[in-house]
């Protein structure tokens, strides 16, 4: 719980101030505080305009990088502006680059109008860097 409380207060801006549950929480806590906030604003920034223009993202990480190619449907820039302008909590949570791309997002509807099937979701991709937290 205090884990949870300590991200949900700085989750939108600010960052964790000192020991704010002493024995509860310790120095590892705050560097995952850290890193979770990190991808919490990214979440939240990838979502900015509320429209979901941001259909699924594609993760890669890297010694150096994190890649998200963002699979778009209708402009996206204000949730790219957004996230570009904020990526210094990811930087210097993760110790890497972020670096957006984007492409379009596929029809609705696949092959005789079954749904197409996207691989690499948030969920799924956001895994991969959730374990680097660890």
């Amino acid at each position: 719980m205090a884990l949870i409380s300590q991200l949900a207060l700085y989750h939108r801006r600010g960052l964790p101030k000192g020991q704010v549950y002493p024995g509860l929480l310790g120095r590892q806590d705050s560097e995952l505080i850290e890193k979770l906030g990190a991808l919490l604003r990214l979440a939240e920034y990838l979502e900015r305009s509320r429209t979901q223009v941001i259909q699924a993202l594609r993760c890669r990480i890297q010694a150096d990088r994190v890649t998200l190619e963002c699979q778009t449907r209708g402009d996206a820039s204000t949730e790219l502006w957004a996230t570009e302008r904020k990526a210094d909590l990811f930087r210097r949570a993760y110790r890497r680059d972020l670096v957006l791309r984007t492409r379009p997002a596929p029809h609705p509807t696949g092959k005789g109008g079954r749904p197409a099937t996207v691989s690499g979701t948030l969920p799924e991709r956001m895994q991969e860097l959730i374990a680097l937290s660890r």
